[in-house]
């Protein structure tokens, strides 16, 4: 998996190693980048996706279908998530450092 510009991108079918790639990284939509670190820091903090929607007061699918980006989340649910992750909501729609690297050297 290597550079290309014509690497073509589905949230729903996302992985890690897609995720590696600093191309791929800058060109990442916001549904994208939300679901990488909304995943991501879940994962981190050991969080089930049962878990992190009881203590939202959201249903767990709904967890599962914002990871996948079939739905974008409101303001207010992107605050509560925040709050539960224990990050400023800022944090869940920020590009990962090494995509915000690429941009700054091209």
């Amino acid at each position: 998996m290597g550079e290309t510009s014509d690497f073509s991108f589905s949230c729903r079918e996302y992985s890690v190693v897609e995720f590696s790639t600093r191309r791929f990284l800058s060109e990442m939509g916001i549904r994208e980048v939300f679901a990488l670190n909304l995943k991501s820091l879940r994962q981190a903090r050991g969080l089930s996706q049962e878990e992190l929607a009881h203590r939202a007061e959201v249903d767990r699918t709904y967890i599962s279908s914002l990871e996948r980006c079939i739905y974008g989340a409101s303001i207010d649910v992107v605050d509560r998530l925040a709050k539960v992750l224990d990050v400023d909501a800022a944090d869940l729609l920020k590009r990962p450092v090494d995509a915000q690297r690429f941009d700054e050297t091209g």
